[in-house]
């Protein structure tokens, strides 16, 4: 309370200086304006008064200013304010001088916390009352204010041109261009305007003190009456404390967590009621800390972009953000000028610990192993896979499969020359920790074949975030003194090391299709409509790698795309049994023809199932990915050991994948009796491969046939 009072009166004796400095030489404006100088008599006066809002009880003051020199006259008059909304009125007002200076004092409701506040602050508001009667008294006004005073008496301004450079020059430094009006004409709670006040009045009091606050309050203040200005130390203060929440209500927005944002912005509307998804006031937050690091325009131009935070006096100094061109907006990558090995790279905004790191091949390493969570008995940080999936801080991530062999293959591939390299303390500092007791004996891995034998090597190992999906298996990279390699992380090892990936060129996913050759004589040509397509051969019979994308059968071009056709059974087949959809030469597969190649390609592996009804299963062909690419298939973090599409097949996910055959059938069904006509279709599901019975309406796509 000391505190906050010092403050309180060290700020009215600076404004009361300031208002009494240069009388005698300065006016607020020109003389043809000092002759003109309206009184104000009888005037009542009214507004609101908010921070929040100001409580009941609080002072309003409204203190005569001279029409010249714009200080003092020692005539004032005092009201308070009437209810906990911050709104007072003043009546029976007279004024040799339209201007004049409202000051407010007093508790407020704390549009962060939405509490009442324990200590008291001031603000104040300078304004011409010629043709006003309606003033407002916040933050806007507060700090425009002394530029005002600055304006007029040192540059020579009217006290109308000082009013409108002061406001324009506050709403710059907080990245704010859009002309709102006069700052006392505006309302936390009423249209978009009001929301630049509260993005305003929301960042100078962040989760501060009342004394905390009025500190910054003031010394943004005196930055701004001497140059218009305010940068330095506390403004990066308040921009960090405006990235953290900003992204943080980014990132749970529409999830069961609640970031402080959202939280404020609800607790707006309650007060007001309204539209609680307008955007105005994150996006104001996110302008400012954006404005702040110096990082521009984020765009669909220059997506993928990356640039430091240029702001010197932010912990967040030189960190990386990359544009997202798709939402438009700057994501924090974590790292801090990764090309240079010696920068301390990564900073885990939980605790605030640094991780150094450096860059192998593409791909830039956290050269520590991750310390975040309680502090284990003995000192080791050892993670479960689900807690290590969730582990690395923001902007980094578990490495990768491929991201692991491209680390091993920097030094010659798995073996003791890459245990070596990766032990060395100056470089990757794999046993950092030295070797846990967890791993000394009885810790088993899986073999290739499956079987399990036990480990009495001493070493580390490091979570993988890979998967395999055929098996689900995942994988650590394991080192010891013998050797570096990836190993099947078995269930019975259930911990080991994190160490993360900076999210930068490595975070893009290997390419999905590998560019692949094919002689002419691979290639047919539809005369029909001169559509080219590829094909391939499996087991003596010739298929087309490709989706029909013939439109001369189907009812309008809607029902084809790029990957092909979607067709009824009777535009597939035809109006008789000499003609088909498929190109010349060429023909519709038959379910027989479906069923011989799905049993080679799946090596006999076939399970047999009786007829249901309609949409159920014959068969199930488990041909595992060999007729399609598992990378196309799952979007996620996998990698497949296995055979991957070795026929060219090339079948996509999802609707794309499921293909009719020439045979139909009819049967009545068991439990209703309805008497079914259907034809047979082929459904891949990435390890498997069904015989499905559909009616006829339904569209699906075709791939052809033709014998050797």
């Amino acid at each position: 309370m000391k505190v906050m009072k010092f403050l309180s009166n060290f700020a009215t004796l600076a404004f009361g200086l300031l208002l009494w400095a240069c009388a005698e030489n300065n006016t607020a404006g020109t003389s043809e304006e000092s002759e003109g100088i309206v009184a104000i008599k009888d005037r009542e006066i009214a507004g609101v008064t908010q921070k929040g809002p100001f409580l009941t009880g609080s002072s309003l003051t409204v203190q005569e200013l001279n029409g010249e020199t714009l200080a003092q006259t020692g005539k004032s008059f005092i009201t308070r304010v009437k209810s906990d909304r911050g709104d007072f009125v003043l009546g029976g007002v007279n004024l040799v001088s339209p201007y004049a200076l409202l000051k407010v004092n007093g508790y407020y409701l704390n549009e962060v916390t939405w509490k009442k506040t324990d200590g008291m602050v001031v603000l104040n508001a300078l304004t011409d009352l010629s043709d006003r009667s309606h003033v407002n008294v916040n933050v806007l006004t507060h700090l425009t204010a002394d530029r005002i005073l600055t304006l007029v008496r040192r540059d020579g301004k009217s006290f109308a041109e000082a009013k409108k450079q002061a406001e324009r020059e506050v709403l710059k430094s907080f990245a704010i261009m859009k002309d709102v009006g006069n700052s006392e004409d505006l309302d936390l709670f009423e249209d978009e305007n009001g929301s630049v006040l509260l993005a305003v009045s929301i960042l100078m009091q962040g989760e501060r003190t009342e004394a905390s606050f009025s500190e910054l309050l003031a010394k943004a203040a005196i930055a701004f009456a001497d140059s218009g200005v305010w940068n330095g130390p506390e403004k990066a203060e308040v921009a960090d404390w405006a990235f953290l929440t900003e992204k943080e209500y980014w990132e749970n927005h529409g999830n069961y967590r609640e970031g402080l944002l959202s939280v404020i912005k609800e607790n707006v509307m309650s007060w007001v009621g309204g539209d609680s998804e307008d955007s105005s006031l994150e996006k104001y937050i996110y302008d400012f800390w954006v404005n702040e690091y110096g990082l521009g325009v984020c765009s669909e131009k220059n997506s993928g972009e990356i640039r430091n935070n240029t702001d010197v006096h932010s912990k967040f100094y030189n960190v990386e953000f990359e544009c997202d061109g798709v939402h438009k907006r700057w994501i924090w990558m974590g790292v801090a000028n990764p090309s240079d090995s010696s920068a301390v790279g990564v900073l885990d905004l939980r605790d605030e610990k640094t991780y150094k790191t450096k860059r192998f091949g593409n791909v830039v390493w956290m050269t520590d192993n991750l310390r975040y969570g309680p502090k284990p008995l003995k000192g080791v940080y050892l993670y479960d896979r689900k807690s290590a999936l969730e582990a690395c801080p923001v902007g980094t991530r578990l490495p990768r499969y491929d991201e692991v062999e491209n680390l091993l293959s920097q030094y010659g591939g798995a073996g003791k020359n890459a245990a070596d390299s990766l032990m060395a303390v100056d470089g990757f500092n794999a046993l950092q920790d030295g070797f846990p007791s967890s791993f000394f004996l009885d810790e088993y891995w899986m073999a290739e074949d499956g079987s399990q034998y036990q480990y009495e090597r001493k070493g580390v190992a490091i979570w993988i975030s890979t998967e395999d999906i055929y098996s689900g298996e995942s994988f650590a990279l394991w080192i010891d003194s013998a050797g570096a390699e990836i190993r099947v992380f078995s269930s019975y090892l259930s911990e080991a090391s994190v160490r993360c990936v900076v999210e930068s060129e490595s975070e893009h996913m290997p390419v999905v299709h590998e560019e692949k050759q094919y002689s002419a004589d691979s290639y047919i040509k539809d005369v029909r409509d001169n559509e080219v397509y590829r094909f391939t051969e499996i087991d003596g019979k010739y298929w087309l790698a490709e989706n029909l994308r013939y439109k001369g059968a189907v009812p309008n071009d809607s029902m084809c795309g790029d990957d092909g056709c979607f067709y009824s059974w009777l535009e597939a087949v035809g109006p008789d049994s000499t003609y088909n959809v498929c190109p010349e030469g060429w023909r519709l597969p038959s379910r027989l023809d479906w069923d011989e190649m799905l049993t080679f390609v799946a090596n006999g592996n076939v399970e047999n199932f009786s007829l249901g009804g309609l949409r159920s299963g014959l068969k199930d062909y488990h041909i595992g990915y060999r007729l399609c690419d598992y990378r196309d298939w799952n979007q996620g973090d996998y990698v497949l050991r296995e055979d991957n599409d070795p026929y060219d097949f090339s079948a996509k996910d999802f609707d794309l994948s499921r293909f009719w055959t020439s045979s139909d059938t009819a049967f009545v069904e068991e439990y209703s009796d309805k008497h079914i006509e259907g034809a047979w279709m082929i459904a891949l599901r990435d390890k498997e491969a069904g015989v499905w019975l559909e009616e006829k309406q339904d569209r699906y796509a075709v791939r052809c046939v033709k014998d050797e």
